[in-house]
């Protein structure tokens, strides 16, 4: 695989650093997709989701657990990675491209989705976006410093936290996909973007099938 340089590594949130490569992969064209990265020293490659937008120099959110992950935010700017062409199919966000648009995220999991939200409002938003973060307390919020701008571009931002880390929170407190079903968002006339723990994920589905609803709406990456 060919090597890149690191051109920043910052904090981001608890746990969580954000990585900026001195290239984009090659066929990054869907936002989903990710990169396989070898950091010298590491046994194995690590696994990391594409945040930037396609075409872009990488934007990695690395979750700080694991051998390759320890090893890749110890990192310089100037230092060198392996870094593979994206690969999987990303999210088929053509189906139901006439409909709102939900996202369902957990954790770490809002690099998948930060790409797509940005692809929406770089198309002015032709059609309504709700994001659903969930996080296990409010120093682990990932990309904390882009949803006030999100919001402001007029996307739905709910950050949803989890009871145990709830404590002194004045926000929406529980799961993800009880806020959206709550709020009349899953109801089959929106195109669902899932991407998070398998509970959550399977959840969704699950009530998805029991209603009925067209299974080609629920959106992964995988």
């Amino acid at each position: 695989m060919p090597r890149t340089a690191l051109l920043s590594n910052e904090p981001d949130a608890r746990d969580l650093r954000r990585i900026l490569l001195d290239r984009a992969p090659e066929g990054h064209t869907r936002p989903g997709q990710y990169v396989v990265v070898t950091v010298d020293g590491a046994a194995r490659p690590g696994f990391f989701a594409l945040a930037s937008d396609p075409g872009a120099p990488a934007v990695l959110l690395v979750k700080q657990q694991g051998e390759t992950a320890e090893r890749l935010t110890a990192l310089r700017a100037g230092d060198t990675v392996e870094m593979s062409e994206a690969r999987g199919a990303g999210f088929p966000l053509e189906r139901g491209a006439d409909l709102p648009l939900v996202i369902l995220v957990n954790g770490s999991g809002i690099s998948a989705a930060r790409p797509v939200v940005r692809a929406e409002i770089g198309r002015g938003l032709p059609r309504a976006v709700h994001v659903f973060y969930g996080v296990l307390d409010a120093e682990r919020v990932g990309f904390a410093d882009e949803l006030g701008a999100w919001r402001s571009a007029g996307v739905g931002v709910t950050v949803v936290m989890d009871p145990s880390g709830a404590a002194g929170w004045a926000g929406a407190v529980g799961y993800v996909q009880e806020h959206a079903r709550a709020a009349g968002l899953l109801d089959g006339r929106a195109a669902v973007v899932l991407v998070g723990v398998p509970a959550m994920i399977q959840d969704v589905r699950d009530q998805w099938a029991a209603s009925g609803h067209d299974a080609d709406l629920l959106l992964t990456n995988f």
